[in-house]
Order: structure tokens, then C-alpha cells, then sequence
């Protein structure tokens, strides 16, 4: 079941960044944690308050996709060549 969860989420995220990648988006990891799911979103140079909106317009499809699930959108400004954190869940990773 919590397989499942996590590949339906996976799922969810890669379809809501379809047309939707900029250049300056490093990466997208994803979990569930209980009944919430967290989206970190990894930026690359200046972060503008219309690509922080862009970023939450992507949470909010992925979010839209489940029923009782509520988001946290972490919008993290992380510089090219510093490295990406471990995360588990992957749903966009940029050639670097």
C-alpha cells in the first residue's frame, strides 16, 4: 500500500511539471508524510516572486490529485554546482 502511494505520488508530480520545467529548476523530490505530502523544489540563480508562484501552481496540481492530502511546498534556492540533498523520491532531476 505504501508502495503504491509513493509511485501514484511520483506520478502525480511528473505530470503536473509536464510543460511546465524551467531552466533554472534543478530538481523536484517528493514524500508522503502521513497523510501530507511535501514537494522540495530545487531553484538555480535568482528566485522572483513569479517563479515561487509557478512552483506552487505545480504543487497545487500534484496536491489536486489527492483527496484529503495537504502540501508543503519547500522552495529552496540551491546553487549549480553546490550538490542536491538525499532524497528518496525523485520526480525530476536536470543534467548537471
Amino acid at each position: 500500500m505504501a508502495e503504491q502511494k509513493v509511485i501514484d505520488l511520483l506520478l502525480s508530480a511528473q505530470k503536473a511539471l509536464l510543460g511546465a520545467v524551467i531552466p533554472s529548476l534543478r530538481a523536484v523530490a517528493v514524500e508522503w508524510s502521513g497523510e501530507n505530502l511535501i514537494v522540495h523544489f530545487y531553484h538555480d540563480g535568482n528566485l522572483s516572486e513569479d517563479m515561487e508562484d509557478h512552483y506552487m501552481c505545480i504543487g497545487t496540481e500534484i496536491v489536486a490529485d489527492f483527496e484529503s492530502a495537504m502540501i508543503d511546498e519547500k522552495i529552496i534556492r540551491l546553487e549549480h554546482p553546490k550538490p542536491l540533498p538525499k532524497h528518496d523520491h525523485w520526480a525530476y532531476h536536470r543534467k548537471e
